[in-house]
């Protein structure tokens, strides 16, 4: 258990870091750009991630899969390579699809500068998290870190330095893909790759096995990104680029919690795949749930703060903000939103463990299909305020959806309780901030009320994870 904390520390200094550098960037862009060019910034960050999660849709799940039957040695290691070389194959083939798509269709939301250099910075943010992922299943935990703090990093201060320099949306992600790919490219220089394969070991090196069973993967991947900022746009084509801006940078926000998901999953998911294979599934998922109870109260503890701190951070920063100064109960939707999806990644696991990757994508396009429909029909019947609603509602639905498919095998039950004592202190927050003057004082109210509902709620479960570490 010791190892376990210390190690999710690591992880978590490490993306709180990026975090504040992203939040920098974030806010310091939107005080920068007008309201439409913060929207055209925002769809080329859609299309930026849905280059490196398509790219990298499903060839590590299968990567997971296949090492339950494959022993450390040179076997494994020729797994890892191939993952990569079907990353490249697939990177490229998007690159194309995506230049083809550009020139034909002359797109008016984003123009082509902005878009291909959102691709190349995809291209290298997917090659970096790739990298991070294959040795967190190594559990090599220092090199992960590295690969996944360091290039991205760079990328937002060679991004910030580009638009300074030319002034433009589409030198931000120029900026981004240059100085994070050359941090790549020094960082595999200086960690060396032996070119020669083991005999026994050079069937594993094709990539082309891992891109053909990749494939129900990209509509997992694919509906993921409708279900954040690919949803910009859907947006777009509803409403005019302010909404778009705004979107964004509520989402951003938001989406630090992710950071710190992250940053325990990382560490419990390579462990839950480890004991998959030895312990019986009853037992494994006593500690699962208990496990994403914590991670959801965790979730509601940050994101309770940032509701809290919404409107001081954005008074300190000035009337450049005004456009978004009244977007603190958004923002309180979209956490709300977060909160609810360590329900998905606690079903995941026993997924992913089990090699299930055709249910996951069935169980992926329900959800998806059912979010996407549901939002259209509120954002015209709401207006701009379905945007936010709509978010929410689609990560109840993947929740839901996994959870009633993943029972037909595995007795599990969504951690409720953390789920509820997340909610309730953003809701807290929220309250606090509006009713209790001044602001010392909203804190002490909030670090009171946090406290008793943490106690309460996550005792037993940090036991029940000790007691398979």
């Amino acid at each position: 258990m010791r190892r376990l904390i210390g190690v999710s520390m690591l992880y978590m200094a490490s993306a709180t870091g990026q975090r504040i550098v992203a939040a920098f960037v974030t806010f310091w862009l939107a005080t920068r750009l007008s309201t439409i060019d913060y929207g055209r910034y925002g769809l080329g960050l859609a299309l930026q991630q849905l280059v490196t999660i398509v790219a990298l849709g499903g060839i590590i799940e299968l990567v997971i899969g296949r090492m339950r039957t494959l022993e450390d040695g040179p076997v494994r290691s020729a797994l890892f390579a191939s993952a990569r070389r079907a990353f490249l194959l697939m990177a490229v083939f998007i690159f194309a699809l995506l230049a083809v798509w550009f020139g034909l269709t002359a797109n008016k939301g984003i123009e082509i500068a902005e878009g291909m250099s959102a691709v190349a910075a995809g291209t290298m943010f997917g090659y970096a998290s790739m990298v991070a992922a294959l040795a967190r299943l190594e559990e090599r935990h220092s090199v992960a870190i590295v690969y996944s703090t360091l290039p991205t990093t760079i990328s937002y201060l060679s991004g910030v330095v580009a638009i300074l320099l030319l002034n433009t949306v589409w030198s931000f992600f120029f900026g981004a893909a240059l100085g994070g790919g050359l941090v790549v490219v020094i960082l595999r220089y200086m960690g060396g790759q032996s070119s020669r394969t083991p005999a026994e070991a050079v069937s594993a090196t094709s990539p082309w096995p891992l891109l053909a069973m990749s494939v129900p993967y990209f509509g997992v991947t694919l509906f993921g990104w409708l279900s954040g900022f690919g949803y910009n746009f859907v947006i777009d084509h509803f409403f005019v680029k302010e909404e778009i801006a705004r979107f964004t940078f509520a989402l951003s926000i938001a989406s630090m919690l992710l950071m710190v998901a992250s940053a325990l999953n990382q560490v419990w998911s390579p462990r839950f795949y480890q004991l998959a294979t030895r312990m019986p599934v009853a037992t494994l998922e006593v500690a699962n749930r208990a496990f994403h109870s914590v991670l959801s109260v965790v979730m509601g503890v940050l994101g309770g703060a940032m509701v809290l701190a919404y409107p001081v951070a954005l008074h300190l920063l000035g009337a450049k903000l005004a456009a978004y100064a009244d977007m603190q109960a958004d923002v309180a939707v979209l956490v709300a939103g977060y909160v609810v999806l360590p329900a998905w990644w606690q079903c995941m696991n026993h997924l992913l463990s089990g090699g299930q990757g055709g249910l996951l994508f069935r169980v992926t396009a329900v959800s998806g299909a059912l979010g996407i429909a549901a939002g259209i029909g509120l954002l015209l019947l709401l207006g701009s305020t379905g945007i936010y609603l709509s978010f929410v509602l689609t990560m109840v639905l993947r929740a839901s959806v996994i959870s009633l498919a993943v029972r037909q095998s595995v007795a599990v039950s969504p951690p409720v309780l953390g789920i509820s004592v997340g909610l309730i202190l953003i809701a807290v927050a929220f309250l606090i901030s509006r009713r209790v003057d001044p602001l010392f004082a909203q804190i002490a109210a909030y670090l009171a009320a946090s406290t008793l509902f943490v106690v309460i709620a996550i005792r037993d479960d940090l036991r029940r994870c000790a007691a398979v570490w």
